[in-house]
């Protein structure tokens, strides 16, 4: 401060003229500034402003700010308690790059020659909200046909109060299927299409929605269920056509064609069934129906067919029992005739499933081939019998019959044998007789069939009977 300092003197009846001398005392450090107010605040920034004191004690040519973090609701480090120290030569500052949503602590202090005044009493300050840090550790959990869970923890840095999380929900063609708002750290999503994939998109909202995290997320499929249309256990007659069907549920993803497959288990091994196995097998265009048009014995077993789409496989089984048939002759004994010392055979065959056995039998009694006079041959269907050297003995019914677990069949034929004529007895080559005496010349001949008898005389031939 300046200050004028006179001095006069004094007689006792007046003062003299006296000298003006001005002195200005030092400089010594300011009070505190005042009036510390808020100007402008933002989630990153605090402007501020302040009046000097009234007691400046000097030329205050410059303003130390000291600021301090007091508490967050972010993670903030160590640095964010300690001293941050400003200088202007203004009484208005901006703070930049604050934590959003963090009490702070500003203080301000002036400065002259002499040094630094105290600091004026603290102002706390509060940042505003931001948007958030997305939500932490999104996940996708518990996935069904029509549903998945989401899971996620809080915003790292949530910059203010996480009053909900916003989820979307896309579908693979982009189209918004589901929107919705949660306060919770999980959603289940329903209603979803199965093995359908989705896009999931999550945010964290103070103010304002946090970048998004997208994950991709797929709903289960089904695997394929078939069932057979026929009873598990069918039997047919030989020769005789059979279906085979089974039906596949609707799945997602379908069941295609090409995912469908026939094998036959039985005592072969194993086959492999497609329209490539001739006209045995009939397959339908969808490959659920198999066709059989004469059932034969190599027909029989088990028919699998397994059934895959991308998501897994089943099966389902049919037994084909094909019964056999009873013989039926398809060769027939014929009535014969054969000449004396020939060999006679006669053929049998019969169409039969499983296997025929045939008995050959004369005049009702069973051949044996253990006399040399028969020689029988069979093989598979059809059975040979062979009479060496046929006698008139050999003269009579042939019978062949079949038979399996079935039934029997048979046939006969009755068989001629021919002998030529032989003599018995003849006359004597000469004979004396008295004329007119009875001759009798006598002859006996065996013959089949009966022979005729013709008596000559001379080279004449006798009209005579003959017995």
């Amino acid at each position: 401060s300046e200050y004028e300092v006179r001095v006069q003197a004094s007689n006792g009846h007046a003062l003299s003229a006296g000298r003006m001398t001005a002195r200005r005392t030092l400089e010594d450090i300011p009070t505190a500034p005042v009036n510390i107010s808020i100007v402008d605040v933002t989630s990153t920034s605090i402007t501020i402003s302040w009046l000097q004191s009234s007691i400046p004690n000097g030329i205050v040519f410059i303003y130390e700010i000291r600021l301090f973090g007091v508490d967050s609701v972010n993670p903030v480090s160590s640095e964010f308690f300690g001293y941050l120290i400003l200088n202007t030569t203004e009484t208005m500052i901006a703070l930049l790059n604050l934590v959003p949503f963090s009490n702070y602590n500003v203080q301000v202090r002036g400065k002259t020659n002499a040094g630094f005044g105290a600091y004026s009493h603290g102002n706390n300050i509060k940042t505003l909200e931001d948007i958030p840090s997305p939500p932490a550790n999104v996940s996708i959990r518990n996935i069904t046909l029509n549903s998945v869970q989401v899971l996620w923890n809080p915003s790292v840095w949530p910059n203010g109060v996480i009053r909900s999380y916003h989820l979307q929900v896309t579908d693979h063609d982009g189209n918004l299927t589901t929107t919705l708002n949660t306060s919770l750290l999980e959603v289940t999503l329903e209603r979803l299409e199965p093995y359908s994939v989705y896009t999931v998109s999550v945010c964290a909202f103070t103010i304002k929605c946090s970048a998004n995290i997208n994950l991709t997320a797929k709903t289960l499929g089904e695997s394929p269920m078939i069932t057979a249309e026929n009873e598990t256990l069918v039997s047919v007659n030989r020769d005789d056509p059979i279906i085979l069907s089974f039906a596949v549920t609707q799945t997602v993803p379908p069941v295609e064609p090409t995912g469908i497959l026939w094998t036959l288990k039985n005592s072969g091994g194993v086959l492999e069934i497609g329209n490539s196995n001739g006209d045995d097998y009939i397959l339908s265009n969808d490959r659920l129906t198999l066709t059989i048009l004469k059932a034969k014995r190599a027909h029989a077993g088990t028919y699998i067919v397994n059934v895959r789409n991308a998501v897994g496989t089943n099966s389902a089984q049919i037994t084909l029992l094909v019964r056999g048939v009873s013989p039926q002759i398809t060769t027939f004994l014929r009535n014969s005739t054969i000449v004396k010392a020939q060999n006679l055979t006669l053929t049998c065959a019969a169409n039969a499933d499983p296997r025929p056995v045939f008995v050959w039998r004369f005049k009702g009694e069973r051949i044996s081939t253990v006399a040399n006079k028969y020689d029988i041959v069979t093989n598979s269907n059809i059975s040979t019998l062979i009479v060496i050297g046929v006698t008139g003995s050999d003269e009579g019914d042939y019978k062949c019959s079949v038979s399996n677990r079935f039934g029997p069949d048979s046939t006969s034929a009755f068989i001629t044998i021919q002998e030529p004529p032989t003599f018995l007895s003849t006359p004597s080559k000469t004979r004396d007789v008295v004329e007119g005496e009875v001759l009798t010349v006598e002859c006996q001949a065996k013959a089949n069939p009966a022979p005729s008898i013709i008596w000559m005389m001379g080279n004449s031939i006798l009209n005579i009977s003959t017995s």
